[in-house]
């Protein structure tokens, strides 16, 4: 019998809650995620590295004290984790409850179970921060996610920023963008790595929301099944980075979903180098590299309020919004 206490949990024969076991939750972690996402119409694809490499990495979770399994008769149908991450730039601390529940084992409680015994276990965690720091719960939902989405605004969630999954549809007729005087590009060598991840985090600091990053997370970043720095495009100002874009290809995602789509990610520029036509240059060449690839078209996700101006360039180049992520949060009192 498992020690795990789930307050008023739904009449369920067989239900029981669990913790997490270790690596070979990992497989679990995977066939309950790959279930839900696909309900929900969320293409991402992870597999079971892809969930190794999380695991391997976690900030702020301890996955043993963090995360609940249900079980119907033996079987997982859902499971749940809790983590926080800490804002760049006023120190708010942000509280992430999520879960994925199977869907045939939808619309009977079980979510609603975890998300407030996911929100117990954050008055537990936050109770160990300082009692002055601003505080609030997040949540990111994709807009199909309709039961999802009532489930959130129903426990006092409030929507407040939107996220766009962005797509140019071909990769024909690529604009032609140099960089600015004073800059060029370079081939990616491995001691480059480090120094291009710490200008990402600088650049990134004026973004909405931005969280302190771990080292934790940069190995996650470099051990990702889909890590090719020989696609990057970095703009580079002496031996500074000034701008850059990190395109990836996800072959399993390409032929689950019949496609050639490469993405173009972690577009950024440092501040004084800002509307002077850096990531517009830096993405054309992303888009021609991805073109020699063999790739058909090319994504991007991005703030929908970037203050950067993001959303116009996008668009200039040729992207148009197909899918939206709703941020939802509620404060924590």
């Amino acid at each position: 019998m498992s020690k795990v206490i789930v307050d008023n949990p739904p009449a369920i024969p067989g239900l029981t809650f669990r913790d997490f076991r270790g690596a070979d939750d990992f497989a679990v972690i995977q066939a309950v995620a790959t279930a839900s996402d696909q309900a929900d119409g969320d293409e991402d694809v992870a597999t079971l590295e892809d969930i190794t490499n999380i695991y391997s990495h976690l900030t702020n979770c301890n996955p043993y004290e963090d995360m609940l399994f249900v079980e119907v008769n033996g079987k997982p149908v859902a499971y749940s984790r809790v983590f926080w991450k800490k804002e760049e730039n006023n120190g708010k601390i942000q509280y992430y409850p999520m879960g994925k529940v199977k869907p045939e084992w939808r619309h009977k409680g079980l979510g609603t179970a975890l998300l407030r015994a996911n929100m117990k276990r954050i008055t537990e965690i936050s109770s160990q921060h300082p009692a002055g720091d601003e505080k609030c719960l997040m949540q990111f939902v994709n807009q199909k996610s309709v039961a999802y989405v009532s489930m959130l605004e129903k426990e006092g969630f409030s929507a407040v920023r939107y996220n766009f999954t962005m797509c140019r549809p071909d990769l024909e007729n690529i604009p032609e963008h140099p960089l600015p005087a004073g800059l060029e590009a370079r081939p990616v060598k491995p001691e480059h790595i480090r120094i291009i991840w710490d200008a990402m985090v600088v650049a990134f600091r004026d973004h909405w929301g931005t969280t302190v990053p771990s080292e934790e997370d940069y190995q996650e970043f470099i051990s990702d099944r889909n890590y090719r720095p020989d696609l990057w495009q970095v703009a580079w100002e002496g031996d500074r980075v000034v701008g850059t874009v990190i395109p990836f290809i996800d072959p399993l995602e390409n032929e689950k979903f019949h496609r050639l789509r490469g993405w173009t990610e972690e577009i950024t520029t440092q501040r004084e180098w800002r509307k002077k036509g850096v990531a517009h240059a830096l993405l054309v060449n992303a888009l021609h590299r991805l073109k020699a690839e063999g790739m058909k078209e090319a994504a991007l996700h991005v703030d929908s309020e970037n203050p950067t101006g993001a959303l116009s360039v996008y668009t200039s180049v040729g992207f148009q919004p197909i899918e939206t992520t709703i941020i939802y949060q509620k404060p924590l009192e």
